[in-house]
């Protein structure tokens, strides 16, 4: 008993364990930001603060910048290196009037410094991933053509943006460890059509294996990463629409693709 209870008053002093946290971060010429998709518990995507009002998401959400966003805080990049928290003031800010007032503007991002990236997007973690992972190669003109193409003839034959639409970014990589790269794209109508998208994504030999479309948004793309240990990675998307943004994942079951969480993300 007398070993255990310095442990305790360390827990008592310290708090729980960290949770499995996933961030989007975004890398542009400026700046960087990270922001929280979900927390990552037994196997399921949970929100990064929630609560059964605004008073208490605004407190979940500061709760969450204590834990996490502490100055200096480092997490690993899954492309590669780390990158570490900078400020999360603005955040604060916002969150602080919607614990007090009950509802206004909503965002968690805090600014960070991260290394140099391939893409301009991608995923954190203050985890180890398990299992190897691909990283995804981009695509020449000539396989964006061709994807553009077969999306024509599929899934958006019926969009009224369909001739305008362009691949906004279109990568390879190996889903599911068989030796095979799938093909994740992100399309976007032109500039009269505002936000107008769709992401599809298309097995070894062409087949469609995952697509959304319609509705006021457009798709980011940011990472995939086995989070179940199946073998299998998940797809991580930012969905934007008007007004904010959120994030969505994508998990095979069953050899089907399906949405199996929606979450996090900000607005007005």
């Amino acid at each position: 008993m007398r070993y255990l209870l310095p442990l305790l008053f360390a827990w008592a002093a310290w708090g729980a364990p960290s949770e499995k946290v996933i961030f989007s971060l975004e890398k542009d010429a400026e700046e960087s930001h990270l922001d929280p998709i979900a927390i990552l518990r037994g196997g399921k995507f949970l929100e990064p603060a929630s609560g059964k009002d605004g008073v208490a998401l605004g407190k979940g959400a500061l709760a969450f910048f204590d834990r996490y966003y502490a100055k200096e805080a480092t997490y690993r990049v899954l492309e590669g290196g780390s990158v570490q928290v900078k400020d999360c003031s603005s955040a604060q800010m916002l969150a602080n009037e919607i614990a007090v007032g009950g509802s206004g503007a909503w965002s968690m991002s805090a600014s960070a410094v991260a290394p140099a990236m391939a893409r301009p997007r991608g995923l954190a973690l203050n985890f180890e991933p398990e299992g190897a992972r691909e990283p995804a190669k981009a695509a020449s003109n000539d396989q964006k053509a061709r994807f553009l193409a077969a999306f024509k003839r599929g899934p958006g034959k019926s969009l009224k943006w369909l001739p305008r639409a362009r691949v906004t970014e279109l990568v390879s990589t190996d889903l599911d460890h068989d030796g095979r790269a799938e093909w994740i794209g992100t399309l976007k109508g032109g500039q009269s059509d505002y936000l107008t998208g769709a992401l599809m994504v298309t097995g070894p030999s062409g087949q469609s294996l995952l697509e959304r479309s319609g509705g006021s948004q457009y798709y980011e793309y940011l990472d995939s990463l086995d989070c179940d240990g199946d073998g299998v990675d998940e797809l991580f998307f930012r969905r934007n629409g008007e007004g904010g943004w959120n994030y969505i994942i994508f998990q095979r079951k069953n050899g089907t693709w399906k949405s199996v969480y929606s979450g996090g993300g900000g607005g007005c």
